[in-house]
């Protein structure tokens, strides 16, 4: 399954979503800047993709098409964190699944990371840069 950071293949977003950009991602802390041509994502800080377009809906995915699983694929730059959350069923609290690094030294610029769906309703991530550091979501 893919998660939207925009809602068209070009990385253009019309009028009314660019202003109203919490319903792709929202700022907890600190910045979010949009980078044109390609439409990649600079933060610094943490930024939330528990969204209405990018929250992923677990358990429906379970019930109705028999996915046990998923992976987020993310393109990235610089250093940070990607955290994935997952809202357990009857909790209206997200509870942190995992937790995965990235940095140019590791080479982790590309990211897969695999998403077991048993027991939540949703599943969100956030990216968040490394202190005094810029990340930049490329693709997701």
């Amino acid at each position: 399954m893919a998660f939207a950071i925009f809602s068209s293949a070009q990385g253009r977003i019309d009028d009314h979503a660019a202003s109203h950009l919490e319903i792709y991602y929202r700022i907890e802390r600190g910045s979010a800047v949009r980078i044109l041509p390609g439409g990649s994502l600079q933060v610094d800080g943490t930024v939330d993709f528990m969204t209405y377009v990018n929250g992923f809906s677990a358990l429906k995915w379970r019930q109705y098409a028999g996915l046990d699983e998923v992976c987020l694929n993310l393109v990235l730059g610089g250093s940070g964190i990607v955290r994935i959350f997952g809202v357990e069923h009857g909790s209206p609290e997200p509870v942190q699944i995992k937790q995965v690094p990235f940095s140019p030294e590791n080479g982790s610029g590309t990211l897969a990371i695999s998403v077991c769906l048993e027991n939540f309703d949703l599943i969100g991530f956030s990216v968040s840069s490394e202190e005094s550091t810029t990340a930049t979501l490329v693709k997701g």
